[in-house]
C-alpha cells in the first residue's frame, strides 16, 4: 500500500515529462508531412455601414435595465421603421431583436429587463439599408451608436 503513495505521483510526473518531450520534439509526429498555412478571410456585407457613414448617422441609446424601456435618438433624425438588436457577447440565446416605434423625435420600445453584463447594440433600418452599432458596457445605461466603417 505504501508504494502507491509514492508510486502513483512519481508515475504521473514521469508521464508528464514524456508528454512534454513529445510535444517539444521539432520533428512532430510525421516529419515527412508537408504543412501549408493559408489565411482565413471573413467577409461581411458592409454596404449598410457605408451608407450610414456617408449620411454621418449616429444615435444615442438609453436603456432602463430595470424596466426594459429603450429609447434611441437619431442624429440626423430619420423617418421609417428601425430595429435594435441587443447581442450578448457570450451567449447568443440571450440576443434580442426589438422593433422600435416613433415617439416624437425618439424611437422607443419596451422589452424585458436587461440582464447584467455588456451588450453589443446594433441599430438597423427596417429595410437593412442603414446600420450603426456600439457597445453597452456592463452596468451602463447609455451608449453611442456609430457606423462601423468610414466611407
Amino acid at each position: 500500500m505504501v508504494w502507491l503513495v509514492a508510486g502513483l505521483p512519481l508515475a504521473a510526473v514521469f508521464a508528464g515529462f514524456a508528454l512534454l518531450a513529445v510535444a517539444i520534439d521539432p520533428r512532430g509526429v510525421d516529419p515527412g508531412e508537408r504543412v501549408q498555412r493559408v489565411a482565413q478571410v471573413q467577409q461581411a456585407d458592409l454596404s449598410a455601414d457605408l451608407a450610414a457613414s456617408r449620411l454621418s448617422l449616429a444615435a444615442a441609446l438609453e436603456i432602463d435595465r430595470d424596466t426594459g424601456r429603450v429609447a434611441v435618438t437619431l442624429v440626423p433624425a430619420r423617418d421609417g421603421a428601425w430595429v435594435l438588436v441587443l447581442a450578448h457577447p457570450g451567449d447568443a440565446r440571450r440576443d434580442r431583436r426589438i422593433a422600435l416605434e416613433a415617439d416624437g423625435a425618439r424611437l422607443v420600445a419596451n422589452t424585458a429587463p436587461l440582464e447584467a453584463g455588456a451588450w453589443i447594440a446594433t441599430l438597423e433600418s427596417h429595410d437593412g439599408a442603414l446600420r450603426i452599432a456600439g457597445r453597452v458596457d456592463a452596468g451602463a445605461s447609455t451608449a453611442r451608436l456609430l457606423p462601423r466603417v468610414r466611407g
